[in-house]
């Protein structure tokens, strides 16, 4: 088996693990609005970092794939945002909010560019979905529409991450079919 063979298989075992800690970190960040103020702002906050280093992961195989560096600018943002929120919780909601507003949007962006290079390949549209769930809770947040306060946060950061966590889950059967061509065509080779 060659080097490129062996690194497709285990980026595709790895983005799926990806794909699934990614919705359970959002499943956390859902169930964050029981808590109230510095919790909130600590519990979405290692949310966050932990998502950015999950993230972090996916960029790396991402690029690995081919599909370029946008996966570790979300990772990156993600981390950052974390980072901000755990160094200052305190800070108030106001100042959480407005970190995740731009956050949501700057992160939104940067999945819309990388569901467009994904694609034609099979998951492309979900990560663009990932990417319209990321605005989507960004200005909903900004405007505090439906919902205002901690529990806006949780709800609309968790679902982000779901939905990001969804997109890569998909996005985990091209780079497994990407292995599967490698193989045969290793095994063509050596015949």
């Amino acid at each position: 088996m060659t080097t490129l063979q062996t690194i497709a298989g285990r980026v595709a075992k790895a983005t799926r693990s990806i794909g699934v800690g990614l919705v359970v970190l959002g499943a956390i960040a859902c169930v964050a609005p029981l808590a109230s103020g510095i919790a909130v702002a600590l519990l979405v906050g290692l949310v966050l970092l932990a998502a950015g280093g999950v993230l972090v992961l996916f960029g790396l195989s991402a690029r690995e794939a081919g599909k370029g560096n946008m996966g570790l600018v979300i990772g990156g943002l993600a981390g950052i945002c974390g980072l901000v929120l755990l160094v200052q919780p305190s800070a108030g909601l106001a100042v959480v909010r407005a970190v995740l507003v731009a956050y949501l949007l700057a992160s939104g962006g940067s999945e819309t560019a990388l569901a467009l290079r994904l694609r034609p390949d099979e998951g492309w549209s979900s990560a663009l979905v990932a990417a319209a769930v990321s605005v989507a809770a960004g200005l909903m947040l900004w405007f505090d529409w439906p919902l205002s306060g901690a529990r806006a946060i949780g709800l609309l950061v968790g679902s982000k991450l779901i939905a990001g966590g969804w997109a890569i889950m998909r996005l985990q059967r091209t780079v497994g079919a990407v292995g599967g061509r490698l193989r045969s065509i290793g095994r063509g080779s050596a015949a």
